[in-house]
């Protein structure tokens, strides 16, 4: 149960500095009554501050008057600042407190005596809107429908008077379909954060994806290396291992010797080969000393006869002897060069016969063939086959250097695509879905539930009141949430009734409407009528009004204020509160015993 307990003010409207304090609970049926002492008193009830009262109440918790009054002409025009408006009420076990104020603005909201400022508390958020829907949300009741089912008035505008869609928001929170509605606005919200979810899990889908294609790339581009690396490796170890066999195979003392023999081979041979041209050269040149030794012999027996060995003419006896003793001088010279050379071709003949049987040995019948071209290459063979093993074995050691990294890029690089959030979303957003559909579509069983129950216990509720009060109309609300009213079968509109008509119909509509969201929610204590009684309405209206408020401050404990102009109306309520206003300024005043 909600209960309001006090409404406290201060500089709003026509109360001025001095606060006033008005009890909101335990006061009965309680007749509001004005008087303007700044019009002479004597009646002039008009313009004391009667509605005040309503005013700051729905301010004080909604933060906006009743009526289309700007939020600055709210404060106290004499004073001009420190407005200050406070209520409180309980709810439940919970104690709450509600300040309001302008020039300065502020709004603090209480629970428990305690300034609610945590954003992570349930009761109130830090900004203003925040805390306001905080309070709404305490309440369980919106601004509008407050105005219709407590605080009643002629400035706002009857129910039958409103545009179909505003009646109709009105009946969907009444009936609980906002709540319907406000769950509907809950699971967009949430089917919203689904979607960015979604789009978030997509777009990092994507990007792993995408990465993985990257990736991927880089790792076929790394196993065509890996490859080639591979077969570059194999053919060095396999031409390392051919040259470490082909090195094994060899006896170096073996090829030494080879050496040895192969350059004795070549000396012996290079030796025949340069002593057969010596041989060549020495037989030519004794063939040529004996032809020219014969031809000497013959010129000297011609000179010996007088003859010239040049042009067989005749030489004299001075010239005979010089010729004579050149000639044998020449075949002296000559037989010796046949004989120096002939005993040198011996010797040669005898050298070239010795290296030639020398070449016939067996160890010569082959030219010595060693692996080496030359036998330095043959002593470095140790060192060559030692530098080879190590090569082999580096080569043997070496580690394929994309292994590695294609190991890792495999392992830490591709992301396995895990699609299980994603579907898990979209199912999430499926049910939301399908429950956004349940909340909103007008087929839904749910809304049809609920309309249908809860309009019947209206129109129930609806027509004993109208039976109460004494109008003859029949009003009924249909399935679509239209409302029907009926006159001796004839339909009407409600622009159709007198102004008593449509006062004791729209305070029928506001007690049916009442005895719905209090069955639905929390019952309220407080119930303000400003002058719809008095306005229109003939002694019977008033009677039935009277009647039925009675039994409802009686039997609910409700605290009624009824603002009226009628004094008569004194001796049949509990409480009197009059309201008088004096040098511009309204206070209030208990008055049991109050006489016009």
């Amino acid at each position: 149960m909600i209960i309001l307990d006090n409404i406290v003010i201060r500089n709003f409207l026509s109360v001025g500095q001095v606060t006033q304090v008005i009890n909101l609970k335990d006061c009965g049926l309680t007749l509001i009554l004005g008087e303007n002492l700044d019009l002479g008193g004597n009646g002039n009830r008009n313009g004391s501050g009667k509605t005040l009262i309503l005013q700051s109440i729905q301010f004080a918790l909604y933060g906006t008057p009743i009526s289309n009054i700007k939020l600055n002409n709210l404060i106290n025009k004499t004073n001009d600042k420190n407005m200050f408006v406070s209520i409180s009420f309980t709810k439940g076990n919970k104690q709450y407190k509600i300040e309001r104020g302008r020039r300065p603005n502020f709004l603090k909201f209480y629970v428990d005596d305690g300034l609610v400022n945590d954003p992570d508390t349930d009761e109130a958020q830090g900004a203003n809107k925040s805390t306001q829907r905080e309070i709404e949300r305490v309440l369980g009741i919106s601004s509008i429908l407050f105005k219709h089912i407590v605080s009643l008035n002629t400035y706002v505008e009857p129910f039958l008077a409103m545009s179909v869609g505003n009646q109709r928001s009105i009946i969907e929170e009444l009936l609980g379909l906002t709540q319907l509605s406000e769950k509907a606005e809950i699971l967009k919200d949430r089917i919203k954060d689904i979607k960015d979810r979604i789009k978030e899990e997509e777009f990092k889908i994507t990007a792993f994806i995408s990465s993985n294609k990257k990736i991927q790339s880089m790792i076929n581009d790394l196993k065509l290396k890996s490859s080639l690396w591979e077969r570059r490796h194999k053919k060095r170890i396999n031409k390392l291992e051919n040259e470490l066999l082909n090195f094994e195979k060899i006896d170096i003392n073996k090829e030494l010797t080879l050496h040895e023999l192969l350059t004795e081979y070549n000396s012996i041979n290079s030796n025949i080969k340069r002593d057969e041209r010596d041989k060549d050269g020495l037989e030519v040149t004794i063939a040529e000393a004996k032809t020219n030794y014969e031809k000497y012999l013959l010129d000297l027996e011609n000179a010996k006869n007088h003859k010239c060995p040049t042009c067989n003419q005749y030489i004299k006896d001075d010239e005979h002897k010089s010729i004579i003793k050149n000639i044998e001088l020449k075949i002296v010279n000559t037989d010796k060069i046949i004989k120096d050379q002939s005993k040198y071709l011996d010797v040669l003949s005898i050298d070239i016969e010795k290296n030639k049987n020398i070449m016939k040995l067996p160890k010569f019948i082959d030219k010595p063939s060693p692996y080496y071209s030359n036998i330095s290459d043959a002593y470095n063979h140790k060192t060559t086959l030692e530098k080879i093993k190590l090569e082999l074995k580096t080569e043997y050691n070496l580690e394929n250097p994309s292994i590695s990294n294609i190991q890792k890029l495999e392992e830490e690089g591709l992301k396995e695509i895990d699609y299980s959030e994603m579907n898990s979303l979209i199912k999430l957003k499926e049910h939301k879905d399908f429950l956004l559909k349940i909340l909103t579509s007008k087929e839904s069983f749910i809304r049809k539930k609920l309309i249908d129950q809860s309009l019947v216990l209206l129109n129930i509720k609806l027509k004993g009141y109208l039976e109460k009060i004494n109008l003859p109309h029949t009003v009924s609300f249909q399935n679509d949430l239209s409302v029907e009213i009926t006159e001796l079968g004839r339909d009407l509109d409600f622009f159709n009734l007198s102004r008593g008509e449509s006062n004791r119909l729209i305070l029928a509509l506001s007690w049916a409407f009442r005895d719905i969201w209090e069955g639905l929610n929390s019952s309220i204590n407080l119930m303000l009528i400003d002058e719809l009684v008095d306005s229109g309405m003939d002694t019977q209206g008033v009677d039935s009004s009277l009647k039925i408020l009675k039994k409802m401050s009686r039997d609910k404990n409700k605290t009624i204020f009824l603002i009226s102009h009628r004094e008569e109306l004194i001796s049949r309520v509990n409480n009197t509160l009059l309201v008088t206003k004096e040098n511009g300024f309204t206070s209030f005043t208990n008055d049991a015993d109050f006489l016009p």
